[in-house]
């Protein structure tokens, strides 16, 4: 029985094959190892390449699926680069993640402008790619939207460099919410003589039980909640409120990139004042 070979994913190549691929899920590609030296700085090639026609009885195994693979090895041809609308997002996911492993540079920037349009699908995935690949805007694009995110889980998913940077930013919007908590307002003196009013109390308590998440968009929140105060007193008492919330905001809130590179550096001690 003769040597199974595999030929390219791409129908318009004509290299000859020299490498074999199968992926995590026993799929093989053929491929070429002069690509592989071109397109790719983490393929070893000349190792991996064998004699003309490469067998599928000695393949290179890669860690990825056979449709990330072959996404991945299209990427890697002198021709128009593959459409990246159609796959399924998780494979998006995992191609992007790909191209940086293997070091595939002519795919790194089309794939970090479909990792922004999945953004706020995928908030955890996309904060994920971002602080381990250094994409500072798409890191502080996503990291609000994972406050939410199971701290057991964060860890899992995270290096514990970058579990650092999460925790951090995290802390940070905790500390928000506690001292938002322990504000004590002057109450204002209503008509009659009246200090405490049921305006005031429902305002007070919808902010208090905006979440993480909610504060994250505060200004938008703030200005909802104060349109539906119906009591001047109250209105002028909760506008008070405004500059505080901000102040805190500012103190206690840095970006999650600035915290990347503080924690990437060892200067952690201006993050966890």
């Amino acid at each position: 029985m003769g040597m199974k070979t595999e030929p390219c994913p791409v129908p318009e190549c004509d290299l000859p094959v020299d490498v074999v691929i199968k992926s995590s899920d026993d799929k093989f590609f053929g491929t070429h190892a002069v690509n592989l030296a071109v397109f790719s700085h983490a393929f070893p090639p000349a190792s991996l390449a064998s004699s003309y026609p490469a067998s599928t009885d000695d393949p290179v195994c890669l860690t990825e699926t056979g449709d990330v693979v072959e996404l991945l090895l299209r990427c890697m041809h002198n021709q128009r680069q593959p459409d990246l609308l159609s796959p399924r997002s998780k494979v998006l996911i995992a191609l992007a993640e790909a191209v940086e492993k293997y070091l595939v540079y002519p795919a790194m920037e089309i794939c970090r402008l479909h990792m922004n349009r999945l953004a706020d699908i995928y908030p955890k995935e996309v904060f994920a790619y971002a602080v381990k690949h250094g994409y500072p805007e798409l890191l502080d694009q996503t990291a609000p939207l994972t406050l939410t995110w199971d701290a057991k889980e964060a860890c899992e998913e995270l290096s514990p460099t970058n579990f650092a940077v999460w925790v951090l930013y995290r802390e940070g919007w905790l500390r928000v919410q506690r001292e938002l908590r322990s504000l004590k307002l002057p109450a204002i003196e209503h008509k009659g003589g009246r200090m405490e009013c049921d305006h005031w109390d429902r305002f007070h308590a919808q902010l208090l039980n905006l979440g993480l998440q909610g504060l994250t968009k505060w200004h938008a929140r703030f200005s909802d909640l104060l349109g539906d105060v119906r009591c001047g007193w109250c209105y002028q008492r909760a506008l008070t409120l405004r500059p505080m919330l901000e102040a805190l905001i500012t103190e206690y809130v840095k970006p999650a990139s600035e915290l990347e590179r503080s924690v990437r550096s060892g200067d952690v001690t201006q993050c966890v004042e």
